[in-house]
């Protein structure tokens, strides 16, 4: 089994709450409730970067993401229905996010480059759905291989990839996204102005008929535990 597994998590704030009240309740109240899972490792939340208003690179399907991580299953499962789940994390999530509208991918993390630490700078978080002609190996040799060569050309300060675990979903279930591939950038400028750089261009050719959707934001970590 992979360890440790980390949960990605789509957010989408409660309908009606601003970004900012959204941030501000998911960084304080409900990250108290997070930090009190019994077996809990690195807890990352990533926040929207805002400008006159909206998303830096415009809306999406989703607000933000987390990521939680549990060294296994058995923790992970044990954590997320205890007591302490019951009583504080789930009752909370209701008042600030849409609990039916996020999903849930469980996965592993690959560190391609490491100059910085995970909660620092901006970051630049691409969500892949894979293309239905394009199995889940092709994919994953794409994004690991070509896709991440042409990235390194930007020189990023971090990168890593997460991608569902497969023994996870033996069961039948499927994860809300096939891949998740993350920059780290000195400022959000230089996050945002990635998509249309020619190292992107590369990086799409590579992707190009193994992936059919993508959502991107640029985010500011923060690291909760």
């Amino acid at each position: 089994m992979v360890s440790p597994i980390v949960r990605f998590s789509p957010i989408v704030r409660k309908r009606g709450m601003t970004i900012a009240d959204f941030s501000d309740h998911w960084r304080t109240t409900h990250a108290d409730a997070v930090r009190g899972l019994a077996g809990l490792g690195r807890y990352i939340q990533n926040h929207p970067v805002v400008e006159e208003g909206k998303p830096l690179l415009g809306w999406m399907s989703f607000d933000a993401c987390a990521e939680i991580e549990f060294a296994d299953a058995e923790t992970m499962n044990a954590a997320m229905s205890s007591d302490h789940a019951k009583r504080y994390v789930v009752p909370d999530s209701p008042r600030f996010l849409e609990a039916d509208r996020g999903g849930l991918a469980l996965t592993e993390r690959h560190v391609l480059r490491d100059r910085g630490a995970p909660d620092e700078g901006f970051k630049l978080v691409t969500v892949f759905r894979r293309h239905p002609l394009c199995s889940t190996d092709e994919l994953l040799d794409a994004l690991r291989g070509p896709f991440a060569e042409a990235v390194e050309h930007t020189n990023p300060i971090r990168h890593e990839q997460l991608f569902p675990i497969a023994e996870l979903y033996e069961d039948g279930s499927a994860p809300v996204c096939d891949a998740v591939d993350m920059l780290w950038f000195e400022d959000a400028a230089d996050a945002a102005a990635f998509p249309s750089s020619a190292a992107a261009g590369e990086a799409a050719a590579a992707a190009a008929g193994r992936v059919l959707g993508v959502e991107r934001f640029v985010a500011t970590p923060v690291r909760v535990n």
